[in-house]
């Protein structure tokens, strides 16, 4: 069971999936955005680097507390306005949402957070956002934001936009063992007038994956119904079209092969 980087001193605290779930931050962001988030840290992991979650979801007077904490009252170049009266940024301070503004707190959709701010590596995370359905923040100097990619960047101007369920890609699958007698042995690479045993394997290939109906007897014809199965193979799947059965050629052939359950011999 994977672990996952948590919190601001996160490369010391590292959480299983239901370690995390009882924490606040977490269980109150919405379970689709928790669905997606997973999914990427995971696909991080396997791809041998690292993220996780630094915030969550947070209540309103969280929000709050973080707005008054990173703002304070200034007429001079204000970011924003809360209560009546106009902020600005605190120097060294990264910008907070006022409350009620913010796609972090647990009322923002369907009573549940959907902002997670994330740690680890956000190159990474910045690469392969969309793959999982977020909208990534860099251009607005917080690298480490992220929302559905579904919503607008201003939480008052979303209107009636859902979050639906996203399409993940398919986690990657561990490389298949070896198998003892791999079939996968160098191939002599076939072309007119050439014959031997590799030919009768390719016309038993052949008329097993494609219906080729060719006679098997071990000769490549100078211009017989091997070449001709040969090359409308290749036109099938997109290969140089030559009539000569390279490795390419062969490679495919074992491939599909594979998908279908049928050993080249």
């Amino acid at each position: 069971m994977n672990k996952y980087l948590y919190g601001y001193n996160s490369w010391q605290t590292r959480l299983t999936l239901p370690e995390l779930d009882q924490r606040w931050a977490w269980y109150r962001l919405h379970p689709e955005f928790r669905r997606r988030l997973v999914a990427m840290f995971d696909a991080a992991q396997a791809e041998g680097t690292d993220l996780g979650l630094g915030g969550g979801a947070r209540s309103a007077d969280g929000q709050r507390k973080l707005f008054l904490q990173r703002h304070e009252v200034s007429n001079v170049f204000p970011c924003c306005t809360f209560e009546g009266k106009k902020y600005k940024l605190r120097r060294g301070m990264a910008h907070a949402a006022p409350p009620g503004r913010s796609y972090h707190e647990d009322d923002a959709y369907q009573g549940f957070g959907v902002a997670a701010d994330l740690v680890g590596d956000l190159v990474w995370m910045k690469r392969n956002a969309l793959r999982f359905g977020f909208r990534e923040f860099s251009d607005l100097k917080e690298a480490w934001h992220v929302q559905p990619f579904e919503f607008t960047d201003a939480r008052s101007k979303n209107g009636n936009r859902q979050l639906r369920v996203w399409v993940l890609p398919e986690p990657p699958q561990p490389p298949k063992p070896p198998a003892v007698n791999d079939p996968r042995q160098p191939r002599m690479t076939l072309r007119a007038r050439v014959q031997g045993p590799d030919v009768f394997v390719l016309q038993r290939a052949l008329n097993n994956l494609m219906g080729a109906k060719l006679s098997v007897d071990g000769v490549m014809g100078t211009r017989g119904e091997t070449i001709a199965a040969v090359r409308m193979w290749q036109q099938f799947f997109k290969l140089p079209v030559t009539g000569v059965v390279d490795q390419q050629t062969w490679k495919s052939i074992y491939d599909i092969a594979d998908l279908r359950g049928y050993k080249v011999v």
